[in-house]
């Protein structure tokens, strides 16, 4: 009965982290195609508020990316090391490489952008 009721679960929580790393994808393609669809502002416009609202938001993406990859992250690691378990352990690992490359991957968007 455990067994099961973990697996939904596990299940669950993926299908979520699925969802919500679709619309960070969907926002930030989104954010791309607006700002390179628009032309250069003219000499006159002051563009400094849009800057300063791009930053805050992608460090709003960067900090749900971490809670998002990194936090089940680390706790894979930590049960697959208390488990003697090096799938769970590798497990973790690969989730911290990815979530840290979209991390960085968000730097690199964010230079295309402005």
């Amino acid at each position: 009965m455990k067994k099961i009721k973990k697996t939904t679960n596990i299940k669950l929580m993926l299908t979520k982290l699925a969802s919500m790393l679709c619309t960070i994808a969907m926002l930030m393609n989104g954010m791309c195609i607006t700002a390179f669809a628009a032309e250069e502002a003219p000499a006159d416009v002051q563009t400094g508020t849009m800057s300063s609202m791009v930053d805050i938001v992608f460090w709003v993406v960067r900090i749900f990316i971490l809670i998002a990859g990194g936090a089940p992250g680390i706790m894979k690691i930590v049960q697959g090391q208390a488990d003697e378990n090096p799938r769970d352990r590798n497990n973790g690992l690969v989730l911290l490489v990815i979530t840290g490359a979209a991390f960085g991957a968000t730097f690199a968007v964010k230079n295309f952008i402005i």
